[in-house]
């Protein structure tokens, strides 16, 4: 949740993760709300400058990092907060998501710091935890997202204040480089077959050849009369299908089918 930002809130039995930065579904002002028992219409609370965090950091499995721990931080200019928030989460991602996410988060300590609280007709039984409101404040809507609601003889709200511009896709940042170890090629298999010619063109001293590797881009092959001063003979472009026998292969009628012994073969 703080990674990917949503809410999670039941709803109608089940449970809803609802995102982040949707828009706001009513308008409210304080004539909408109920009269309270006691105490203002509608209530409006900030925390103080020194309770918000000043540095928020993530830390994060860095997949360009060959998968070692990664920490990455975002801190206010200006503040007189000395408040650090440590968010870990175990989540393979590079350093420009983890600090989309370190920037979200202090933007969104800073912003949810004002609350507050009213309470609505039982009629406005569509709201759910999760939604955005807008409360006209001094005549001008300002964004909230509820995060409680109490049903009794009306419906207590608690919300904290939003901004939807907080949850915009990241400006595209520079890709940290990342080292990609070249491709490490097995060992080449060749064989030779003793096979009957099988074109009318074949040459009986020229052999018919497999060759597989893994992974495979082809076999170079390479000839020499010597032993020495090997020279390029042919290029095998095309992987054979290469294996041995799992055990023996015995011997069996020779005028008849043989429906009883069976050649296994491990590839």
């Amino acid at each position: 949740m703080n990674a990917f930002a949503f809410d999670a809130a039941e709803s109608e039995g089940v449970i809803r993760f609802v995102p982040r930065g949707r828009a706001a579904v009513a308008e409210f002002d304080a004539d909408d709300c109920m009269l309270p028992d006691q105490g203002d219409i509608l209530k409006l609370a900030r925390a103080q400058e020194t309770d918000p965090p000043d540095i928020v950091s993530v830390t994060f499995i860095d997949g360009s990092g060959n998968y070692e721990q990664g920490t990455v931080s975002a801190s206010r200019i200006a503040g007189y907060s000395e408040r650090k928030t440590d968010v870990t989460v175990p989540l393979v991602m590079d350093e420009i998501q983890a600090q989309a996410i370190a920037d979200r988060a202090l933007a969104e300590a800073w912003i949810g710091r004002e609350t507050a609280k009213c309470a609505l007709p039982p009629d406005r039984i569509d709201l759910d935890a999760g939604d955005v409101i807008n409360l006209v404040i001094d005549g001008r809507p300002r964004e909230f997202r509820l995060t409680r609601i109490n049903d009794a003889w009306s419906r207590a709200m608690e919300a904290q204040r939003c901004e939807g511009a907080v949850y915009a896709p990241p400006l595209p940042g520079l890709k940290p480089p990342a080292f990609d170890p070249p491709p490490v090629y097995g060992r080449a298999i060749l064989e030779l077959m003793d096979l009957p010619m099988l074109r009318d063109d074949d040459v009986g001293f020229a052999p018919y050849v497999g060759a597989s590797a893994m992974p495979f881009i082809g076999v170079t092959l390479l000839d020499s009369a010597t032993g020495v001063d090997y020279a390029l003979d042919t290029v095998l472009p095309v992987r054979a299908t290469i294996g041995e026998t799992v055990f023996d292969f015995w011997s069996g009628p020779t005028a008849y089918f043989d429906i009883v012994n069976t050649l296994r073969v491990k590839l």
